[in-house]
Formats: C-alpha cells, structure tokens, sequence
C-alpha cells in the first residue's frame, strides 16, 4: 500500500483512498504538496437518468496543512468544459470554502474529501451533462455566490448579519454569547441566534472559520475593486 510509505502522512488515511480508488497513485510534484493521480470511477443512481456509471482522470494536489487547507483537484483530459465551475487552469470549482470544511470534518481524510466534495461535483456535471439540469443547484462566482451560501447555512438575514456570525464563530463562545446578535434584534446572541451558530460551531475549529472569514473579505475587496468607478465632476 502506497500509504504505508509515507507515515508521516497517516491522518490522510492513503491506505483508504488507494483501496477505494485503485488507480490513484502517488506521482511526482515540484512543490510541498502530495501530488495524487489517477482515474476514479463511480456508480449512482439518478431519478432522471438510470443507473450513471462514471471515470473522471483527476490530480489532486494535498497541502501540508490539510485538513485544515483543503486539496486543490483538477481534470486535465478537459472532459468537463472551463464553462462548468472552474476556478480556471481545469482547477474544479467544488463549492464555498465554508461548505467544504463543513463537510470535511465529518471525515478528516482525503476519502472523505473525495467522498464528501469532488464526487457530488462530478455527479452534477455527469447529470447536467444528460438532462441539462444541475440536481445539486449553482451558486453564483464569487462574493456573491459565498453569501449566498453561508448566508443559508448561518441562517443570516442578510449580509452584513452573514458577515457578523461568521466573525463571532472566530471568538470563544463564552465571548461571542456576550456580544450583540448580527441580526439586528437587540438582543445579545447569547439570547437570540447561539443556538444554531452553536450547531455549526460544533463542526469546525474556530480557526477554520477565521480562514473562511478572511477568504470572503478578499472575495468582497476583489469585487470592489473591480466595479467600474462612478464619474465625478
């Protein structure tokens, strides 16, 4: 097994993935990150289109710090189009920053982040690929499409409220509770809005949230600084 070569990488669980995906392996990289490669192959079942048996040849490039930043995966054979949610150079757009930590730590390794993230990607490429329709939904690129979704997991009521929960997922909770809710009521978020972001803080270290935090501002500033600037007299 190719994991037991690298012990230093034992929390990626290699033994796992390799087993899982037989024809993943180890290849070469220029930089610290674990270079994986290979072709995966699935099996699902969809209302609209049978039975969809699958293989997409990916390279997954692991950081050191994984979990905690997540791999970036590409598809180099250019089977699916840079007009299907890439983040350019055939890097796959999975989803939101938060969205994808959140479904990391349910399983920490590398199968769960192939499991959890990149094969629910290639399913809703392979469907719409078929039918046209995306089952798993589309968010918008950029500032936009992230509000939009943390807004829906954080349960916010806007983005400015969006923005405040996030921030307060970073404090300790005994902190947090103490500070004014982001939703505008008046209340301390200790009695107002604790009880779900308490849910969602259970799923990640706050350090995981400074990063998601810190990753939309720079999303935010970008758009700013890309808007046209108004005429002035």
């Amino acid at each position: 097994m190719q994991g037991k070569l690298l012990p230093g990488y034992a929390h990626l669980g290699l033994d796992k993935l390799f087993h899982r995906f037989p024809d993943l392996s180890i290849r070469p990289s220029n930089s610290l990150d674990l270079a994986i490669a290979g072709t995966i192959e699935f099996q699902t079942e969809h209302r609209d289109c049978g039975t969809i048996l699958e293989s997409f040849h990916l390279e997954i490039r692991v950081p050191q710090k994984f979990p905690r930043v997540l791999p970036r995966v590409f598809e180099p054979k250019g089977r699916i189009p840079n007009t299907f949610h890439h983040n350019g150079n055939r890097e796959l757009c999975l989803g939101s920053l938060l969205r994808l930590q959140l479904i990391v730590q349910h399983d920490p390794t590398l199968l769960g982040f192939l499991e959890g993230c990149v094969i629910p990607y290639l399913i809703n490429f392979a469907v719409s690929e078929r039918t046209g329709k995306l089952p798993l939904g589309e968010l918008e690129h950029g500032a936009r499409g992230l509000l939009d979704d943390y807004r829906s997991i954080l349960r916010a009521n806007s983005d400015q409220c969006c923005l405040g929960l996030l921030e307060l997922l970073t404090l300790k909770k005994r902190i947090a509770n103490k500070k004014p809710c982001p939703c505008g009521g008046g209340k301390r978020l200790g009695r107002c809005h604790h009880k779900h972001l308490n849910k969602v803080r259970r799923r990640a270290p706050r350090s995981q949230f400074g990063v998601v935090l810190a990753d939309l501002r720079r999303n935010l500033a970008a758009e700013a600084r890309s808007r046209p600037r108004a005429n002035t007299p």
